[in-house]
């Protein structure tokens, strides 16, 4: 989607715009147990359920026995896009990657699964901080058309397609430190600074400030990474999903804002808006977000903040949003055609009116006209299905009769040759 293509809708929309600036935050939390916007209630067949929520880590101790509990409950939730940011498994472990990907397959045969980490710490343990998971499973899965994953391991993507558009779901992790005292590798924000820092190392007699003003600092850079990503993607009119732990209030977060500029919306924001609530219960603001192209935002019918530990036992409560996809993904947009835009492509004059003749004939016989009329006057008391199902039987309609049509005039015309008459 480009990016002029989204801010009209940005614009017209007033409950996507800009930032709830005027939110507050209780100092009791008298809903850390309750749902905040809606209860997640069963999945239509046409929906696809999006989960995120920061585990506090994937354990992978005896044989990741306490993640294969969370993944029955991901699949007694149907859920079908997982995102986990701060998964804190290391990527380059061999058991990690391949052991991982068995459990889930076995959960789910056609699941599609990423995980990344900053690269480069030592492949002897399972665990290392930061990093992110995303698992694609049942109906949307079957739409994946790849990942990949940020160089230095703090975000993810997946890719699906439909037979119209494409959407991009990312998964980031951001860490929550600004600064690092002992450098080392003992955390994310230490293992990035030392990465991006690399890159910038000057000479050894360059003044310490010159030295000070070239750091990288890993919290600014994942975002301005992400978003050089995202608009590349909309160059490409790929429709954008944004999932993670933004360690920052995401309803006024510069972060939030920049993505509105690009036409992607807080999806959440609705749920939210008046509540006081928290989904950290370290921190008193809203710190994992949901964000969306606004072509998407239509096309959700439920989205809600889950009480702590639903699902995954972590300090970080999960954010569900259902999206129906039918129409993106899984069938293109209705579009209506004139019929007075359908040509014959012919130029044998004496074939075109024999074909024209017959079509007019056949119209009238199965009244198209009447047909197409009382669809035009009523569509908007109609609900999607059934204007689906009257424009399909038009449709096909009307292509029987051009297939009549066509058959006849090519036999009046073989008929003319057999007799040696001109066309």
């Amino acid at each position: 989607m480009l990016k002029n293509e989204q801010k009209p809708e940005l614009i017209g929309n007033e409950r996507l715009m800009g930032i709830n600036n005027s939110l507050e935050f209780a100092n009791a939390w008298e809903t850390d147990e309750e749902w905040i916007g809606e209860q997640m209630k069963k999945k239509r067949v046409d929906e696809s359920r999006i989960w995120v929520q920061n585990p506090n880590g994937i354990c992978a101790k005896d044989d990741f026995q306490m993640f294969r509990s969370e993944l029955d409950e991901v699949n007694d939730n149907n859920i079908d896009f997982l995102a986990l940011p701060e998964s804190t498994l290391n990527n380059n472990n061999h058991f990690v990657r391949d052991r991982l990907t068995t459990l889930v397959e076995y959960q789910h045969p056609n699941a599609k699964m990423s995980v990344t980490n900053t690269p480069g710490y030592c492949e002897d343990t399972c665990y290392q901080p930061g990093g992110v998971a995303a698992i694609a499973m049942g109906k949307l899965a079957g739409r994946y058309a790849g990942k990949g994953c940020d160089p230095l391991g703090r975000y993810t993507w997946m890719k699906f397609c439909g037979k119209l558009r494409t959407i991009k779901f990312y998964t980031f992790y951001r860490v929550s430190q600004n600064s690092g005292t002992n450098v080392g590798d003992t955390t994310a924000f230490a293992q990035q600074y030392n990465q991006l820092n690399k890159r910038s190392e000057g000479n050894e007699n360059d003044e310490r400030e010159n030295k000070k003003e070239r750091e990288v600092n890993p919290r600014q850079d994942v975002l301005n990474s992400l978003l050089r990503d995202i608009e590349e993607d909309i160059k490409q009119r790929t429709l954008i999903v944004v999932l993670g732990d933004l360690n920052e209030n995401v309803l006024e977060a510069k972060f939030t804002k920049q993505l509105n500029n690009l036409g992607i919306a807080n999806a959440i924001e609705d749920a939210t808006r008046g509540i006081k609530c928290r989904s950290q219960n370290r921190g008193k603001h809203v710190i994992d977000g949901v964000w969306m192209s606004c072509t998407l935002i239509p096309h959700i019918t439920g989205c809600g903040i889950s009480p702590f530990s639903t699902i995954f036992d972590s300090d970080h409560r999960g954010i569900y949003v259902d999206l129906d996809l039918k129409g993106i993904l899984d069938d293109p947009p209705i579009e209506f055609q004139q019929v007075h835009f359908r040509r014959l492509q012919a130029s044998i004059p004496r074939r075109t009116k024999e074909y024209v003749t017959i079509m007019q004939r056949r119209w009238d016989h199965q009244n198209i006209s009447e047909k197409i009329t009382h669809l035009l006057n009523n569509h908007q008391k109609m609900n999607k299905f059934e204007m689906e199902a009257l424009l399909n039987n038009i449709d096909l309609q009307i292509g029987e009769i051009m297939t009549h049509a066509e058959k006849n005039a090519q036999m009046c015309q073989v008929v003319l040759l057999m007799n040696g008459l001109p066309n």
